[in-house]
């Protein structure tokens, strides 16, 4: 017996987990650019929220392919 769920749930549980991931990783990554690089200068600040404004994006590349059905079985 397969467990498949289908499109339609796959993708609900995919937006509730990005939306509680974005907001969980936002507020961390300003508390930690707060607390490592406001006050060193413009180039640090702009560099860390550079980097931390493109990196949220990998954890969650599998999660966009199971959502989409994108990984072979």
């Amino acid at each position: 017996m397969t467990n498949k769920i289908s499109e339609r749930k796959r993708k609900l549980i995919g937006i509730i987990f990005v939306i509680i991931y974005l907001t969980i990783y936002s507020f961390l990554a300003a508390a930690l650019g707060e607390w490592l690089v406001l006050g060193n200068g413009v180039g640090w600040e702009i560099s860390y929220f550079a980097i931390a404004g493109f990196i949220w994006i990998f954890p969650i590349i599998k999660l966009f392919r199971w959502m989409d059905h994108l990984i072979k079985r």
